[in-house]
C-alpha cells in the first residue's frame, strides 16, 4: 500500500490548479482571442481527458520536492512551463497530432525515472575556489569577464542616449544583429544570461550591494544597445529567486506553485483592463512554446531530418539541410512568414534534428549532463548555482539543445560553476586545508 504525506496530497491539490487555470485561460481568452494563430478550442475525448488526469497524478506523486540536487530545480521547471502547457493543448485541440504529446511523456518519464540513477564518478575531482573573506576571488573572476566583455560591447556600440522604450526594442535588436557579429553576440548573452545574473546574487548574498548595483546598470546597458527585453526581467527573476530560496527552502516547490497560481489568477484578471499580461505571459511563456513542439514534430515526421547540421559543431563539417535555419522554416511553413523564427523547446528542436528514434535517447543524454551538473555544484552554495542558471534553464523551453549549452551560456554557467561557485563559508578552516579534505574526500576510497 502506498503512503502518500500530507505535503504530496497538498502539491497534487496544487498540480490540478495550476493546471486548471492553464486549462481556464486557454478556453476563456487564448483561443477565442488568437484563434488565427492555430488556438483553437477543440477538446479531445474523456478518455484523453482521463488518461491526462491520471498522468498528473503520477507526476505529482513522484515529482521530487525535496531539493536535494540542483538538476532537481532544472527538470522540474522544465516539467511546469514545458511539459503541462503541452498537455493542456493536447487535451484542449485535438487537431494537434497526439504523437508530439505521447513521445514527451515518454521523455519526461525516462528522465524522473534516470533521476534516481547514481553514476560514480569518484576519480574524479571537482574543486571550487573557497575563500572566507568577504572580497571574495569567484567574484574578481567573474567581474573581469564581465568587465571584458561589457567593454569589448561599448568599444563597438559606444555609450546610449538613453533607455529605448519596448516598442523601440524591435528596432534596437534589429540594429544590433545587423552591426554585431557572433563574438559581440556572445558576449552580450552570456554577459546577460550568466555572468551579471551571478554577479547581482553574489552581491546582495554577501551584502556587497555595489557589486549588484552594477550589474543592474550592466543589464540596462545590454538592453540599451540590444533591445533583449528579457534582460530587464533578469533583475526581478535573480531577487525572487534568492528571496523564495532563503525563505521556503525546504518547501520550495509548494510555494513555487502556490506563486504560479496567484500569478496566472493576477494575469487572468488583469485581461479586463488590459489584454498585455495575457499576451505576452500567457500566451508568450506558456502556450506558443508548446504549440511549437507540436509543430515540430508534425513537420518533421513528414519531413527531411536536419540531423544537426545547423549547429556547432557539426556544421563545420556538415552542409546545412535547411539554409534558412530550422525556426524560419516553421515561420513559413504554419505562419506563412518566412521571417519569424519560430523556436521551440529543447525536446521539439532534437526531433527536428534526430526523429522518434533520436528523441528516445535524448533523455539519456539530458540525464548524464545534469549528473554532471550535480557534481559541479554538489555541496555548493544553491543560491549562486541557481542564480547561474536561471536564465539558461528558462532558455530551454523555447530554444534548441545545442544553442541553450553555447550560445545562451548553459555550457559557461558550468564552468563558473565548477571553479568559481564557493562552498559555503565556515569560518576559522583556511582554504588550503578546505582543498585538502576535498581531494581526500574524492580520491581516496
Amino acid at each position: 500500500m502506498i503512503r502518500v504525506s500530507k505535503e504530496r496530497l497538498l502539491f497534487l491539490a496544487l498540480m490540478f490548479g495550476y493546471s486548471g487555470l492553464l486549462v481556464y485561460e486557454y478556453y476563456r481568452f487564448i483561443a477565442p482571442v488568437y484563434a488565427y494563430e492555430g488556438f483553437v478550442w477543440h477538446p479531445r475525448s474523456v478518455f484523453s481527458w482521463g488518461m491526462g488526469i491520471l498522468l498528473l497524478v503520477a507526476f505529482a506523486l513522484f515529482l521530487p520536492l525535496e531539493n536535494q540536487r540542483v538538476s532537481d530545480y532544472v527538470l522540474n521547471y522544465l516539467f511546469f512551463f514545458t511539459y503541462v502547457p503541452v498537455l493542456v493543448l493536447f487535451l484542449g485541440n485535438a487537431t494537434l497530432a497526439s504523437l508530439a504529446f505521447y513521445l514527451l511523456t515518454v521523455q519526461f518519464l525516462t528522465l524522473y525515472a534516470l533521476r534516481r540513477v547514481r553514476f560514480s564518478f569518484s576519480k574524479a575531482v571537482f574543486v571550487g575556489m573557497k575563500t572566507t573573506s568577504g572580497f571574495a576571488l569567484p567574484v574578481l573572476v567573474v567581474g573581469g569577464a564581465s568587465v571584458a566583455a561589457i567593454s569589448l560591447l561599448v568599444v563597438r556600440f559606444g555609450l546610449p542616449r538613453g533607455i529605448p522604450s519596448p516598442a523601440e526594442a524591435y528596432t534596437v535588436r534589429a540594429r544590433f544583429v545587423s552591426r554585431g557579429g557572433p563574438v559581440f553576440q556572445y558576449a552580450l548573452i552570456w554577459s546577460a544570461n550568466v555572468f551579471l545574473p551571478f554577479l547581482l546574487a553574489y552581491g546582495v548574498i554577501r551584502r556587497k550591494y555595489w557589486w549588484s548595483v552594477g550589474a543592474i546598470a550592466g543589464l540596462l546597458y545590454l538592453y540599451s544597445i540590444a533591445g533583449f527585453k528579457h534582460t530587464l526581467a533578469v533583475p526581478a527573476v535573480i531577487l525572487a529567486l534568492l528571496w523564495w530560496l532563503t525563505r521556503y527552502r525546504q518547501t520550495f516547490w509548494l510555494k513555487a506553485v502556490m506563486g504560479l497560481i496567484g500569478l496566472l489568477v493576477v494575469v487572468g484578471l488583469s485581461r479586463h483592463w488590459t489584454v498585455w499580461g495575457v499576451a505576452l505571459l500567457m500566451r508568450r511563456v506558456f502556450f506558443i512554446p508548446a504549440q511549437l513542439h507540436f509543430y515540430y514534430v508534425a513537420y518533421f515526421t513528414l519531413h527531411p531530418l536536419n540531423w544537426f547540421s545547423a549547429h556547432a559543431p557539426f556544421r563545420w563539417w556538415m552542409l546545412p539541410r535547411y539554409p534558412q535555419g530550422i525556426p524560419y522554416v516553421i515561420g513559413a511553413y504554419f505562419f506563412n512568414r518566412p521571417s519569424v523564427g519560430a523556436n521551440a523547446n529543447i525536446f521539439a528542436s532534437f526531433f527536428a534534428d534526430a526523429g522518434f528514434w533520436g528523441s528516445m535517447v535524448f533523455p539519456f543524454l539530458l540525464a548524464l549532463f545534469l549528473q554532471a551538473l550535480d557534481i559541479v555544484f554538489q555541496g555548493k552554495d544553491l543560491r549562486l548555482a541557481l542564480a547561474l542558471l536561471a536564465i539558461p534553464t528558462f532558455a530551454m523551453t523555447n530554444s534548441e539543445f545545442f544553442t541553450v549549452m553555447l550560445t545562451h551560456g548553459f555550457a559557461v554557467a558550468a564552468v563558473i560553476g565548477l571553479f568559481c561557485v564557493p562552498y559555503p563559508v565556515t569560518t576559522g578552516v583556511s582554504a588550503l586545508r578546505r582543498l585538502a579534505r576535498a581531494v581526500e574526500r574524492h580520491i581516496c576510497p
